[in-house]
């Protein structure tokens, strides 16, 4: 194998495996990952530390306490990998979730396949569309298509939908967070890849979005209008 690229990883191509994963721990992948839901062209290696450096100067953290954040960051990092889960911190409502109805004693299905997610993590950043189906490989012709399709298939529907002002927006942003950000809609887990992330949703049943709390209707604000709801 020549090397591993990734979509977040502009022009990089990456020796080993272990790099490649590496990469996808990095703060520059998730904020090219936060980039590419958007629509917004990734950016190179060097003009990400160029902003976050300019980021760092315009508001420094209080004197004293660089240290303390740092160690809680790394604190925070030890106990996501004893726990088996990372999560992607940069992209709003990306949140890990333990699973607490199973117990400790029962493993998850995607748990027991953790070698064979291993052996496919280059395929984590398959690409995203508006049209795919987010839990399977089917692809369609419009976004509409492939949503009649998933409701048909899993029974998903989209939250409020008589207000969704871009379908195809929200459905790429979706779709992104499983294939790219390898991201459950529901809890909110992530996995090493996509492929476990969509069998994790069908087999417990996570095919529907999380649409309940504050953050996780701000999350997805920029594709409803609400402005001609009569109060």
């Amino acid at each position: 194998m020549s090397g591993f690229t990734c979509l977040t990883a502009p022009g990089v191509v990456f020796d080993d495996k272990a790099a490649f994963t590496a990469h996808y721990k990095s703060e520059w992948h998730r904020y090219n990952l936060k980039r590419r839901t958007a629509q917004l062209p990734m950016v190179s290696l060097e003009e990400f530390e160029r902003r976050r450096a300019a980021a760092q100067e315009a508001s420094p953290a209080p004197k004293g306490q660089a240290h303390v954040k740092a160690n809680k960051r790394e604190k925070r990092s030890k106990r996501r990998e004893l726990k088996g889960a990372s999560v992607v911190d940069s992209v709003p409502g990306y949140r890990s979730s333990l699973n607490v109805a199973d117990g400790p004693a029962s493993k998850p299905t995607e748990d027991v396949n953790e070698e064979s997610e291993e052996e496919e993590i280059e395929e984590v950043t398959a690409e995203a569309r508006c049209t795919d189906s987010f839990f399977d490989n089917e692809r369609f012709d419009s976004s509409e298509e492939a949503l009649a399709y998933m409701h048909r298939t899993y029974g998903f529907v989209l939250p409020e939908s008589p207000y969704i002002a871009d379908v195809d927006g929200l459905a790429l942003y979706l779709c992104s967070k499983i294939k790219q950000g390898r991201t459950c809609l529901w809890c909110g887990r992530q996995f090493r890849s996509y492929r476990a992330c969509q069998q994790h949703m069908i087999d417990k049943s996570h095919v529907k979005v999380a649409y309940e709390s504050d953050a996780a209707v701000d999350e997805l604000s920029d594709y409803y209008d609400f402005s001609h709801v009569k109060v």
